[in-house]
């Protein structure tokens, strides 16, 4: 433990305090400690889908809509499919955010 403590203060000595292992009570005391930033992945959209006939065409009876996915913004739902075709494209996925606290 002597020898890491001893190398992080030489690491501060010589970056002239830029790389400091004595403030992190002090950053956290301000709010921007690793408490106080959250992040939420985004998800994907569910897929596109094709109801199909027994002639392997679209039947144009789609039931709905792809839905989007989750995440800091929830992405986007498809569009119905057209009759005859019927063929949905898929949901758009969510964003990914990193929110901090503001301390």
């Amino acid at each position: 433990m002597y020898e890491i403590i001893k190398i992080a203060l030489d690491v501060s000595d010589k970056t002239n305090g830029v790389y400091d292992i004595t403030v992190g009570s002090l950053v956290n005391n301000l709010g921007f400690g690793p408490n106080s930033i959250t992040w939420t992945l985004g998800q994907g959209g569910q897929p596109g889908f094709n109801v199909v006939d027994g002639f392997n065409n679209g039947t144009g009876s789609e039931p709905g809509e792809a839905l989007g996915g989750s995440g800091a913004s929830p992405g986007g739902r498809s569009g119905q499919g057209a009759w005859g075709n019927g063929a949905t494209g898929g949901g758009g996925g969510g964003s990914t955010g990193l929110f901090w606290d503001g301390g």
